[in-house]
């Protein structure tokens, strides 16, 4: 459902002049299976026993610093014509950067740099220089201790060509029965953000850029509308956790061991204030399939909200390789991208977008039954009339 909804996505960008970047999935899966636990982890192990490094914490005004200064939004603007259209509305009166020293990586510097928020939608931007690094290692008798059987295939994309250089000799090790053994060291954001109350807001998605210097720069996406409690305030005063990891792959010539390490060091802050860019509402009716709707769309520039009302309950999806889509575009054909999906069965369903960067002049509306493997002019002569949702004044 998802790869052919996106495929329609990226053609109608192209179609409009715009292009979409992806991110890097494995980034996002690795930080937030840490945050959760899902990892070995074993908390209360002795830092220096892992990293052998005392941690030096700095929190300071860094406005002029490099990676600071980099606006994230801007950077991703260039491929991205969302949130190229967002950045005037990103810059942060202040930027906090975070500055850990290790002897395994040296200093890595983390901020963030840059955030959208309009009372209803947020997206933040931040930056970590010099957060990871890969080397072969031959585990000590203590770290040996700690370590634990592993499944014999270990499956783990490599993030850079340092990172696949190696796995080709693990690989290589473990054919030719030799001992050999990875260790990643990492500095890694929780994937909680939470506000100056304690509320936590979970992440919707996320998207990574690796930089010509090395540094990353991630965009992080949360659910719109926000929760009632942190809506329309004058500002948010955010915190996105730190923790530094040290993870061990070892194959001693037989089987495979591996041990992990995450320690809390610090969290990046920001207080981002309302850009005050306003949300919208829209209506329309029309019909699907000769089932009369109504339809309300909530609609900034950065996300909408779609409520659609039926007389009686749109009909199931006959089964799971079918599903419904409700393309949703503005006055200029630029696609606002669909974050779910519906599979019949009610007479009333919400749906959520992303955004195009610029505030609609209208919306329109086509509903459409999909599946697997049919051909786009086979679903077109499937799809509802164009439904016109007019801005209401």
């Amino acid at each position: 459902m998802n790869d052919r909804r996106d495929k329609r996505f990226v053609q109608q960008s192209i179609d409009i002049g715009l292009s979409s970047m992806q991110g890097d999935p494995w980034l996002a899966q690795r930080v937030m299976a840490l945050e959760k636990g899902e990892s070995k982890v074993k908390k209360k192990t002795s830092l220096t026993l892992v990293l052998t490094a005392l941690i030096v914490l700095t929190i300071a005004a860094a406005a002029l610093a490099e990676i600071a200064g980099v606006n994230v939004f801007e950077l991703f603007g260039r491929t991205n014509a969302r949130y190229a259209q967002l950045v005037p509305y990103t810059a942060l009166d202040e930027v906090s950067e975070v500055s850990v020293t290790s002897v395994e990586l040296g200093e890595t510097t983390a901020a963030i740099n840059s955030a959208y928020y309009d009372g209803m939608s947020l997206i933040v931007g931040y930056s970590i220089q010099n957060g990871s690094r890969v080397e072969e290692f031959t585990p000590d008798e203590a770290l040996m201790e700690k370590m634990h059987r592993s499944a014999d295939d270990i499956a783990r994309p490599a993030e850079n060509e340092a990172e696949a250089a190696l796995f080709v000799k693990l690989e290589r090790a473990k054919a030719e029965g030799y001992a050999m053994g990875i260790a990643f060291y990492a500095v890694h954001p929780g994937d909680h953000t939470v506000t100056d109350d304690g509320i936590d807001i979970a992440p919707r998605s996320e998207e990574t850029k690796i930089g010509d210097d090395g540094v990353e720069y991630t965009i992080r996406e949360f659910d719109s509308p926000l929760a009632e409690e942190i809506q329309n305030l004058d500002q948010l005063t955010l915190e996105i956790p730190l923790y530094q990891n040290a993870s061990y792959l070892y194959f001693d010539g037989e089987a495979f061991y591996t041990y992990c390490d995450v320690q809390p060091i610090s969290a990046m802050k920001a207080i981002v204030w309302n850009s005050h860019v306003p949300t919208c509402v829209y209506r329309g009716s029309g019909e699907y399939n000769g089932i009369k709707l109504s339809a309300v769309a909530h609609a900034s520039a950065a996300n909408a909200v779609l409520e659609i009302a039926f007389e009686e309950a749109l009909p199931d999806v006959p089964d799971l390789d079918h599903w419904y889509t409700f393309e949703l575009t503005d006055e200029n054909g630029a696609a606002l991208r669909e974050n779910d999906g519906a599979n019949g069965g009610e007479a009333e369903i919400r749906i959520t977008y992303e955004g195009t960067g610029g505030l609609p002049q209208e919306l329109r509306l086509t509903i459409r039954m999909e599946s697997e493997g049919e051909s786009d002019s086979d679903a077109e002569s499937r799809a509802s009339d164009v439904i016109i949702l007019k801005m209401q004044k």
